[in-house]
């Protein structure tokens, strides 16, 4: 059941907080619990593919603005905003 549940993106508390459950309440039902436990588990993963999108984005946004750097045609200024080599220049 353990196994099971973690697949689904529980974690170990929430199955720990459903075995309570379980165990002390012998008389209700506990799929209220593991339906509240699966929608927080599918928040958190919508969550994390929203980021993961986001992520995407900027990596085909970046591979695309620098297109001729990183086909080694032309260098590739990394640290171009960087606050310190911006100083290192100002000195230079």
């Amino acid at each position: 059941m353990i196994g099971s549940l973690r697949s689904l993106g529980l974690t170990l508390k929430e199955i720990q907080e459903i075995s309570a459950i379980y165990v002390e309440r012998r008389d209700e039902p506990v799929g209220p619990y593991v339906r509240e436990k699966l929608d927080r588990a599918l928040d958190r993963t919508d969550a994390r593919i929203a980021e993961l999108q986001e992520i995407r984005r900027r990596l085909r946004g970046f591979r695309t603005a620098h297109a001729a750097a990183l086909a080694g045609r032309a260098d590739l200024e990394l640290y171009a905003m960087d606050p310190r080599r911006q100083q290192q220049r100002v000195a230079s």
